[in-house]
């Protein structure tokens, strides 16, 4: 697994420089118990910087001060274009005695070509920290996917950062919980970069890096920047445009290839494998690349609608992988919730990350490195999600105004005494609508809808789990991250092509961080080929055409896809690992999810509207509404992790 990388800055004129290397080793023991105690190698108080790297269950880097070197990197991840990095910085193949560490091919790229160039060259997954002694500034810095997060804090006048949430613990008394952000956790189930649990804390979006600049003063001047247009940087799509349905084709195939090989390596690999495009296609890929039969690994439930495992059977036995099925039972996921805090530093609610835990301890028995599907769904647009709620706004806008408001003000009220009812005519409308989904709160779907004057209003309804969080975390300011910049209904492709994007930047990073924190638990390395730079590039490009076509997504993965793979094993509905937590919560977990939300105790820590909750539990164990399972999902996470960093 990658190391874990953290440190510390300080003002050198502050009284807390002479604590700062016990921060930095209160740090590595929070992230890693077992840590040896570091070697300082200057005494305490000589330096106002100090960085730390973590491998396995040890500090495999002392504890070092870096005041008086020359400027040095901390790096975590893997760079894939290694090669193509050294040529470019001018050194031949046999300049250099031994294959150059990471930190120093990051030290070169960023003195040669300053920082925002180096990042953009770097074709790979990490988290880094650069300090510059001469200029006297630390950069941080963080992959075009977050594949690796890098956080950072400040108490008082000192800078902490880390690539492990959990650094913070030892601070947590510290530290301020940020009502605002908890409100995004209840609407969209995770926190959104560059908001952390902490008011305090930051979290590096995709692309972004931070300079901090220590100038022996009380104070540290801090930018931040961009270099590269997230995940969606724009070339010219009009030369791509005029690429044929063959050759754009031929040129997708070429670069997943690409990058699947590039993270293949020296370690045994298998890849998780559902019944949809992206995770078979990656498996057939791996298995074209690698020249052997290859493991595969997929999720089984028993006697319910969404069990993938048949299919992925009949997909595996074309492909003639060695394949294994993890059968899952209310009880085993009951068993994986109580792992949750130790495999999610942060707060995330998202239904599939319990199968995805024991999925990643199933596979590290086998292989040391797995490839996942994950971003083949974001990169490619998921227009078959937002297309039904562009219609389905525009049939709420054949009503007028005053109907719309009407039907609100009724549905509202119905809710407020009757919810029963209130839900089954909410059923009704979402019907003549066409989004009716019996997983979905439909009453909160017509609301939105019915209220909706564009695209991005409509679009924010489809991803929330609540309609305002404020209801159940009082007193908050939910920020705005662009669901409502423009998205009028007049130029409806355009808007269309903005929402995929936004939704892909907004559903994306958890998707991401919820597969890596799992993998990373298990002690499994794990290669995403759907976020390799050059892949993402040329997906950014593609003209609407070749992505979404005769209603179906997706279009040109499809056809990469049929050339491994016949259509009839393809063309399957897809469920992917999401569960049905509702009876679990209803059993299993009942009395677990009872001590978290005790009206008492929502009372005394006064985050929450403790009736609110309360009401919308009642509900959900009464069985009148299994779409409160999302909501009540994202309570549960924030009060279970509460209860693991408040205890440290």
């Amino acid at each position: 697994m990658d190391p874990t990388i953290c440190g510390a800055i300080a003002a050198r004129s502050r009284q807390e420089l002479g604590c700062l290397s016990q921060m930095v080793a209160e740090m590595c023991e929070a992230i890693c118990p077992s840590c040896h105690q570091p070697q300082r190698s200057m005494p305490p108080g000589t330096s106002n910087i100090i960085f730390a790297k973590i491998i396995g269950a040890r500090t495999t880097s002392s504890i070092r001060s870096l005041l008086y070197e020359q400027p040095s990197a901390l790096f975590t991840g893997t760079i894939y274009n290694k090669s193509a990095l050294l040529d470019a910085l001018g050194f031949g193949r046999g300049d250099l005695a031994t294959p150059p560490e990471d930190e120093w091919l990051v030290t070169h790229a960023i003195q040669r070509w300053g920082v925002p160039k180096a990042l953009k060259e770097i074709s790979g997954k990490f988290a880094l920290a650069f300090w510059d002694a001469q200029e006297r500034r630390l950069v941080l810095a963080s992959d075009r996917s977050t594949e690796l997060n890098l956080y950072y804090a400040k108490i008082g006048t000192i800078l902490l950062f880390s690539s492990d949430f959990r650094a913070f613990k030892p601070f947590h008394r510290r530290l301020e919980i940020d009502r605002d952000a908890l409100s995004m956790l209840v609407r969209y189930g995770y926190l959104p970069a560059p908001y952390t649990i902490y008011r305090e804390a930051r979290k590096l979006p995709a692309s972004h890096f931070a300079v901090f600049l220590s100038d022996l003063s009380e104070s540290m001047k801090v930018s931040e920047g961009r270099y590269a247009e997230s995940l969606y940087e724009r070339h010219s799509i009009q030369s791509l445009g005029q690429l044929s349905d063959l050759e754009a084709t031929d040129r997708l195939d070429t670069l997943l290839l690409n990058g699947i090989t590039s993270r293949v390596g020296n370690s045994s690999v298998g890849a998780f494998m559902s019944s949809g495009f992206d995770s078979t296609l990656v498996a057939a890929m791996l298995q074209k690349a690698t020249g052997r039969r290859i493991p595969t690994f997929t999720i089984g439930f028993q006697g319910v609608h969404f069990d993938e495992a048949p299919a992925a059977r009949l997909i595996a036995e074309h492909l003639g992988t060695t394949h294994q099925e993890i059968y899952l039972d209310d009880r085993m996921l009951a068993d994986a919730v109580l792992d949750i805090p130790k495999t999610y530093p942060e707060p995330l609610a998202d239904s599939s990350q319990l199968p995805t835990m024991i999925l990643a301890r199933s596979a590290k028995q086998l292989v040391d490195t797995v490839f996942s599907g994950d971003g083949g769904d974001c990169i490619l647009g998921e227009y078959t999600v937002l297309m039904p709620i562009y219609r389905a706004l525009l049939r709420a806008q054949s009503l007028s105004l005053p109907v719309r408001r009407a039907l609100c003000n009724i549905l509202t009220v119905l809710g407020g005494i009757h919810p029963q009812l209130g839900s089954s005519i909410a059923g009704y409308l979402a019907k003549c609508l066409k989004i009716a989904d019996p997983g979905r709160d439909m009453f909160l779907d017509v609301l939105g809808l019915l209220r909706s004057s564009d695209l991005g209003a409509a679009g924010l309804t489809v991803i929330s789990r609540v309609s305002d969080p404020a209801l159940f975390v009082p007193g908050s300011d939910e920020p705005d991250i662009g669901w409502h910049d423009g998205f009028a209904l007049g130029r409806a492709a355009a808007a269309i092509d903005q929402l995929v994007k936004l939704d892909a930047e907004v559903t994306l990073p958890p998707v991401i961080r919820k597969t890596v924190s799992a993998c990373e638990h298990a002690s499994l390395n794990v290669a995403m080929p759907f976020m390799d730079r050059e892949l993402l590039d040329f997906c950014s490009t593609l003209p609407r055409r070749l992505k979404y076509r005769r209603d179906r997504s997706k279009w040109l993965l499809r056809q990469v896809a049929y050339r491994y793979l016949p259509k009839a094993l393809l063309d399957l509905p897809k469920r992917g690992f999401s569960i049905w937590l509702s009876p679990i919560l209803r059993s299993e977990l009942k009395d677990w999810a009872e001590h978290l939300l005790n009206e008492k105790r929502l009372e005394s820590e006064g985050f929450f509207d403790p009736k609110r909750v309360r009401r919308e539990w009642q509900l959900h164990v009464d069985g009148l509404g299994d779409f409160r399972e999302e909501r009540l999902w994202s309570i549960l996470m924030f009060q279970q992790w509460l209860d693991t960093f408040a205890s440290y």
